[in-house]
């Protein structure tokens, strides 16, 4: 039964995750490229290298086992790379026409940061509130 609710809230999480996901991207690509996608075609994009992310991690760990640091930095790369050439197949301008792997690679990197700064805001928090 444990597993089942696990699953469950992977799914909810990964929906709302993808909403929020979507807006950020759309905002990240009108600052790059000068243009904002329409919110389907964004949402689109961040399944599509959100489930890419995860195939990637799940095919490491079978093939790696478990080898610590190398394989998440081997993960990141990887996955980065993949997002950017999923961006860059998926999100296109007003005239239909694809972004450039470059301008994709900067849209990655810019995510990625917003995660780090994301992720490091709520670990301070959650240290503060457990010095509390």
């Amino acid at each position: 039964m444990c597993g089942i609710a696990s699953l469950i809230g992977l799914v909810i999480g990964f929906a709302i995750g993808s909403l929020i996901g979507a807006l950020i991207i759309q905002l990240v690509t009108r600052w790059i490229c000068g243009f904002a996608p329409p919110y389907s075609m964004a949402y689109r994009a961040c399944i599509f290298s959100c489930l890419a992310g995860l195939v990637i991690s799940i095919a490491l760990a079978i093939i790696c086992g478990d080898i610590g640091g190398a394989l998440d930095l081997l993960d990141y790369v990887i996955s980065f790379f993949v997002t950017a050439g999923i961006f860059s197949l998926v999100l296109k301008d007003d005239y239909g026409d694809v972004i450039s792997f470059g301008k994709a690679c900067l849209i990655s990197l810019v995510l990625v940061l917003i995660g780090v700064v994301f992720r490091g805001g709520i670990f301070l928090l959650a240290g503060l509130v457990s010095q509390a």
